[in-house]
């Protein structure tokens, strides 16, 4: 687990929004899973199950690396109102559409991408040590690489 100690009023705030736009993409995530349809349904199901497993895993990660510093978790509830706070225009999914393999996979880059700037902005923060920024850096490369690499391939025809 990454350890921040000493972290400021900003990078709390940065934190938070991170866990609550972690929370909400991947209940983005989990929903294109579910709604996306075409002629490599499965293949494309079973590739976005694992990547909202895996966002599970970064979320429990963040929330617990939130405990350590003072940030109590945050409820669904409250992950919106933040959200909702917030000047930028998230990725939103229509529960009542279906998406085809390319608006799918191209929402979920654009959502990876912000999460990975996110965390870039983190680890400006001045009060993480080089250790912890290397950890969040490990954390937005993961994003990146699928963002700008594997999810794109998805979308060769």
């Amino acid at each position: 687990y990454l350890l921040i100690q000493n972290i400021n009023t900003g990078g709390l705030k940065m934190f938070k929004k991170l866990l609550a736009v972690l929370i909400y993409y991947k209940h983005n995530v989990s929903m294109l899973h579910w709604k996306t349809c075409g002629t490599n349904f499965q293949d494309n199901h079973v590739f976005l199950g694992g990547l909202y497993d895996e966002m599970e895993g970064h979320i429990d990660a963040i929330a617990e690396l939130g405990l350590q510093i003072g940030q109590n978790p945050i409820s669904l509830s409250d992950t919106l109102a933040f959200l909702s706070e917030d000047s930028h225009e998230y990725v939103g999914i229509n529960p009542n559409a279906d998406y085809n393999a390319d608006d799918t996979f191209k929402a979920v880059i654009t959502m990876f991408n912000e999460i990975s700037i996110i965390i870039e902005d983190i680890c400006k923060n001045e009060s993480l040590s080089e250790a912890q920024r290397n950890d969040l850096a490990a954390l937005s490369s993961w994003y990146s690489l699928r963002a700008n690499y594997l999810l794109p391939r998805r979308l060769i025809n």
